[in-house]
């Protein structure tokens, strides 16, 4: 394909185009299926609606009447967890009805992966008649399909990461800083990269991509904040009020949690304090030959596995390694690429077998750690230089 950007930005917006064409002459065909449910998208764009009113999003009983809409059988409302920047980015959806908004966020999805691994694949010298490898490798990884079933904005997390990875390989660090920014709706599983980035645009002065990253987050600042001024309060209220500790999601520091008492929700930080020592020392080992696209992937398995919350969607990230693996293969180990899909097959089935039976998402703590040791596999196996006859 020659200009994938344009067919994806095409594709795009023709099916968003068909969605509110739909929704102004027959409404109620757009709720089917799963879109007739509040799920995560409901509860954020709940939130945002909410917000907009200058109520308090983070406050159950003003989610109650807006998600009963949507789902009247529901028990509970279904609480928001992110900071207000998520409020500001879902802010355009706000004004749509609930299923159209729902559509609308779909196909925005499909083209922010489509689009970021296309952006990954030329990052890492991937063959353009092979794009199809990145997209699929996209669609059969399991936190995939559970962020575009979801509607969870754990893609934005991927499009602010390899939107900031591409704008500094273009040579373009104020758009990047502002890409960067978009973070900020999960900044807990970018923990350890976003350290190790302040400490690396310090030291190399990289301004111009700091004034984007503050550029970035005032404006969704502002965007949030502008209709309801106490916005950010009323968040940290609801986390002390609601703390998450009583949830368990897959990752180290629930391990210790349940090792030594899942009272002791401080166990959840050891990791992610362990991650930022262990980040610190490697970032000035080899920061005299610092190249951030061969840095990044390994940093962001580390930087999830020791979060102290993230969940399997969160794991979408991992498409950034999926996608360095792939592309290594496809050009210099071009045989390993169909058992590597094969695998990564197998390890999306177990996963949807373990959802259909209804296992609990700590149970899935395995599938971060399994990710990295298949990542340095799949790097040693796709750099062997091959022996050929002269």
């Amino acid at each position: 394909m020659k200009q994938p950007y344009v067919a994806i930005a095409a594709g795009t917006a023709v099916a968003v185009g068909a969605v509110l064409l739909v929704a102004s002459v027959r409404p109620e065909a757009l709720s089917v299926g799963r879109i007739a449910r509040v799920e995560d998208f409901g509860a954020y764009w709940a939130g945002t609606v909410v917000n907009l009113s200058g109520e308090n999003a983070y406050d159950p009983n003003n989610l109650a009447p807006l998600q009963r809409a949507i789902e009247p059988d529901r028990p509970a409302p279904l609480p928001a967890w992110s900071p207000p920047w998520t409020l500001a980015v879902f802010t355009p959806l706000a004004g749509l009805p609930f299923p159209a908004a729902r559509w609308v966020w779909l196909i925005i999805q499909l083209g922010t992966i489509f689009g970021t691994l296309t952006a990954l694949w030329r990052i890492y010298n991937g063959s353009s008649e092979h794009l199809s490898i990145a997209w699929t490798i996209g669609l059969l990884w399991y936190p995939t399909l559970q962020t575009l079933g979801l509607g969870q904005h754990s893609s934005l997390v991927l499009l602010g990461v390899v939107g900031w990875l591409a704008g500094l390989s273009a040579g373009r660090p104020v758009l990047a800083g502002a890409l960067l920014a978009v973070v900020l709706v999960k900044p807990q599983n970018w923990h350890l990269v976003g350290s190790l980035v302040a400490i690396w645009a310090i030291r190399t002065r990289a301004w111009p991509m700091i004034a984007g990253v503050i550029g970035g987050s005032l404006v969704l600042t502002a965007v949030a904040a502008v209709p309801n001024p106490f916005v950010f309060e009323q968040y940290r209220e609801a986390l002390t009020a609601r703390p998450p500790s009583e949830m368990i999601p897959p990752t180290l520091g629930t391990l210790l949690r349940l090792a030594f008492g899942p009272e002791r929700f401080w166990l959840a930080f050891v990791p992610a304090v362990g991650a930022q020592v262990w980040g610190v020392w490697y970032y000035f080992v080899n920061r005299h030959h610092w190249i951030w696209a061969d840095r990044l992937p390994i940093l962001l398995l580390v930087s999830f596995m020791t979060s102290p919350y993230g969940w399997v969607y969160d794991q979408i990230l991992f498409l950034v390694p999926l996608a360095h693996v792939f592309a290594t293969a496809t050009a210099r180990r071009p045989k390993t690429v169909a058992p590597m899909l094969l695998g990564a097959t197998g390890i999306t089935t177990v996963c949807l077998v373990m959802n259909a039976a209804k296992y609990q998402e700590f149970t899935f703590v395995w599938l971060a750690p399994l990710t990295l040791v298949l990542y340095f596999w799949g790097t040693r196996l796709a750099k062997r230089t091959v022996l050929t006859h002269v």
